[in-house]
Formats: structure tokens, sequence, C-alpha cells
């Protein structure tokens, strides 16, 4: 029996931080990965003009949580996860990540970015599911 690495990513777009219904589909979610897999690695991002990285690939020691945030108007969303995801890479390496758990929130409209399209964002998306990858959306289409 092997012993597996868990890592989950959430990449959340600050723009549902001001819904309350969407900020409770995401605490759920983040409570549901935590109760299943409390020793995963975790990655948390928001994004929206930029990115921030609120936990960045450390060990889950509690439920995860995270508080309203004003709204702005533009998201880069394709430019957001691509860089992101690419930073991550590295890591899978160096942890033997053998699971990957990926929620991306995000209101689905990219108002913003300027480095990536659509296209590269759904190859990027489509690379990564080939590895295994389970990612799933908020809101769920």
């Amino acid at each position: 029996m092997t012993n597996k690495t868990i890592a989950g990513i959430f990449l959340i777009d600050i723009r549902l931080l001001s819904s309350s219904h969407y900020l409770s589909q995401i605490n759920h979610t983040l409570f549901s990965f935590y109760q299943k897999f409390p020793e995963a690695y975790l990655t948390i991002s928001i994004f929206g003009e930029d990115i921030t990285m609120w936990k960045h690939f450390e060990k889950v020691n509690k439920v995860p949580t995270i508080e309203p945030m004003p709204s702005f108007s533009k998201t880069k969303l394709f430019d957001s996860v691509i860089q992101i995801l690419n930073q991550l890479d590295p890591l899978f390496e160096i942890y033997d990540i053998t699971k990957t758990f990926c929620c991306i929130a995000s209101l689905s409209k990219d108002t913003g970015s300027t480095q990536y399209s659509l296209n590269d964002f759904l190859e990027a998306i489509e690379q990564r599911q080939k590895k295994g990858w389970q990612i799933s959306f908020i809101p769920h289409k």
C-alpha cells in the first residue's frame, strides 16, 4: 500500500467574497476537503486584478475559512489561474504529490486578462486533468 500525498488548490475570484451565498459554498467546500483530507497540503489564492496567496502550499492544521471581502469590478481569471498553476507545478515533484483536488471559484467572466486567453485556460485545465487532477468549479455549471 503506497502512501498518498494529497494537495488541495482553491482559486477564488474576489468578486465572490462579497456574496454570502458564494462565500458559504466556498467555506463548505473547504470544510469538506479538510474533513476528508486533514493532512493535505493546501493552497488558497484569491484573485482579482492581482493575486493574493493566502495560504501557499501549507499542511492543513485547522479548518480554513474565508471572510467576506469587498468586490472589485475586474478580474484576471485566465492570467491568475494559469500563473498560479504554473507556480505550483514544481512543488508537486518536490512534495511527491500523488492526488490533487482543485476548486476554481469564479463568476466565469474574465474582464482583465492580457497574457492568456480562454483557449490557454482550457488547455491548462485539460493538461492537469490528464495528470489525474480532480477539478471542480463554483458556482457549478
